[in-house]
């Protein structure tokens, strides 16, 4: 209740300036991204209302959940993956060869954790209010095959990004307000998504109890 009443407050306040500056433009990939960012946690904050309620459900109706939230997980992931992506594009002087590079291994990422998830979920131990409460060690493999490409993949787009600012300063660029913006955005998306996704790790490997799943999605 707490999350959703601050992401609506947050929401609120930031209306104004949302017409003014975003959604008066022409719809882009940018765009799109954004809306995914801002207004899904919202959505699925409000979905996640109902495991307040009370009611007991079915192991297949807990995996279905379970499911979603992964979904909806990894498309507030890739919305902030993609978003970076278009930045480091822009840093490099719109480098197609650039571009092309990243959106594969992007590509590979996504496929990897598809088949990961699909391997994971349908062995997960949940109680029956949909709580995750353990995994079974023979899946942990996956585990880290979801986790693993993801981070990885963010290492490398921090890396070019810090790379261009160090390049950039030698050059004279180092006042460049835009240039640090991108560096101070990209070093918070690469340490809170790290965060998280060690977080969720760590409760899975350390902790068999109900205070497992605390950290997913």
């Amino acid at each position: 209740v707490a999350s959703v009443s601050l992401l609506t407050w947050d929401i609120l306040v930031a209306f104004g300036d949302e017409v003014e500056l975003i959604w008066t433009k022409q719809w882009s990939i940018a765009k799109v991204c954004y809306a995914i960012g801002r207004y899904l946690p919202w959505i699925a904050q409000l979905g996640l209302l109902w495991e307040t309620t009370g009611l007991v459900y079915t192991p297949s109706q807990c995996r279905k959940w379970i499911t979603m939230q992964a979904v909806v997980l990894q498309l507030l992931v890739s919305s902030v993956d993609i978003i970076l992506m278009i930045r480091v594009y822009a840093l490099y002087d719109r480098n197609h060869t650039l571009l092309c590079i990243l959106s594969t291994i992007y590509a590979a990422v996504i496929g990897t954790l598809c088949y990961a998830l699909s391997a994971i979920l349908p062995q997960m131990v949940v109680d029956s209010h949909c709580a995750s409460i353990a995994m079974p060690a023979a899946n942990y493999f996956y585990w880290y095959m979801n986790q693993l490409p993801s981070l990885s993949f963010e290492t490398i787009l921090f890396a070019l990004t810090i790379y261009k600012f160090v390049q950039s300063r030698r050059q004279g660029w180092h006042r460049s307000p835009i240039l640090h913006q991108f560096v101070r955005d990209g070093t918070w998306a690469f340490a809170l998504i790290f965060a998280a996704m060690l977080a969720i790790t760590l409760t899975y490997a350390l902790m068999h109890s109900p205070l497992t799943g605390v950290c997913f999605p």
